[in-house]
Order: C-alpha cells, then structure tokens, then sequence
C-alpha cells in the first residue's frame, strides 16, 4: 500500500516547511531582540 498526501496536504506541508524555514533562520535575531528586551530595553 502507498500513501500520499492530498493535495490539501501538500499544500499545508509547502507552507509548514516555509514556516520552519524562516524560524531557522530568524531564530537567533528573535532570541537576540528578546535578551536585549529582559535587560531593560
């Protein structure tokens, strides 16, 4: 038996994969921003 994704799924995955993406590469400036903000700015 094979199994795919419907073509609703492939288009979550598409958007998922985007998102996990961009985390991978915003991650350090986000975590960055967020020390600068728990020191007081």
């Amino acid at each position: 038996m094979e199994y795919s994704l419907t073509p609703l799924g492939e288009q979550v995955s598409d958007k998922v994969a985007a998102l996990a993406d961009w985390i991978e590469l915003n991650l350090p400036q986000v975590l960055a921003q967020r020390e600068r903000l728990s020191d007081g700015g």
